[in-house]
C-alpha cells in the first residue's frame, strides 16, 4: 500500500480547532502519515482559543512533528 503523506501547519492565525481537526481524521486515516509544524504564534492561540489542547496533545496526533524554523526538515 503506497502511503500519502499530509504536511499540516498550524499558525498564530485564530481557528487552531481546525488544524486539530484535520490532524484527528488523518491520524484516524489507513494509509497516511501526518507532518506537523506549529509556529511559536501558535503556541499561544493554542493557549488561548484551545486550552483543553496543550501543545504536546497536538504534537501526538500526527505522525512526524518538525520544529519551527527548521529550514532542513525532511517535507
Amino acid at each position: 500500500m503506497t502511503v500519502r503523506r499530509f504536511v499540516v501547519g498550524i499558525s498564530g492565525a485564530s481557528a487552531p480547532h481546525l488544524g486539530i481537526r484535520i490532524l484527528e481524521i488523518l491520524r484516524a486515516t489507513p494509509g497516511v502519515e501526518s507532518h506537523l509544524i506549529v509556529t511559536r504564534g501558535a503556541v499561544r492561540t493554542l493557549q488561548l482559543e484551545a486550552p483543553d489542547w496543550p501543545l504536546e496533545r497536538v504534537k501526538a496526533l500526527a505522525h512526524v512533528v518538525h520544529e519551527d524554523g527548521d529550514l532542513a526538515a525532511s517535507i
